[in-house]
């Protein structure tokens, strides 16, 4: 489980290693916050891409990483890795028996959630943005809409186009926090 993970790591300062599919990407910044929160001496190994840094997890080259489900998904199911955590707010029905980040400990990292969200261009009329925040909302709430997504370990979660502005500004804020912490540059 995650806690000892943790403590396997605390007792191994700079044995352990997480991989990331690029520096400076989403990844590395929330394996940064994890780094942080559980206060760790990880290093971080940068790959160009999620391949080739899965190749080195299922090989052990890199002991941990923060992945989508439909990527890991196959190994979980072939015993080649196993799940710690569901960075989500509620547990995973593909793999229910995982923890959620708060259920383990670590309910800051719920900020590193993946979410997909629609975007219009600045100045967007309010009546086209309700228009279509009123037609996605519809077509998230359908049977197709929610099996797709559920086939690949999602499950769909609708915010207001309010709350979903202040979701990107909370973020921006945390996770420009989080960089500045762990010295990470745009490059």
């Amino acid at each position: 489980n995650i806690a000892e993970f943790v403590a396997y790591a605390k007792k191994n300062p700079g044995k352990v290693f997480w991989g990331d599919a690029g520096a400076g990407g989403n990844q590395h910044l929330y394996l940064e916050y994890f780094r942080s929160l559980a206060g760790l001496e990880m290093e971080a190994v940068h790959y160009k891409g999620g391949g080739p840094m899965m190749i080195d997890l299922l090989s052990n080259r890199v002991q941990f990483s923060l992945n989508a489900l439909a990527l890991v998904e196959p190994h979980i199911i072939a015993g080649k890795l196993r799940p710690l955590m569901v960075v989500a707010n509620k547990r995973n029905p593909k793999i229910p028996d995982v923890p959620t980040v708060a259920e383990a400990g670590f309910k800051p990292m719920e900020a590193c959630s993946n979410w997909m969200g629609l975007h219009a261009p600045k100045g967007t009329p309010d009546a086209i943005v309700q228009t279509i925040y009123k037609a996605l909302s519809e077509a998230m709430q359908t049977e197709a809409v929610k099996t797709g997504l559920a086939k690949m370990g999602l499950y769909p979660v609708m915010s207001t186009p309010q709350q979903f502005a202040a979701r990107i500004a909370n973020d921006y804020e945390l996770f420009g926090k989080v960089a500045k912490a762990s010295n990470i540059r745009v490059e």
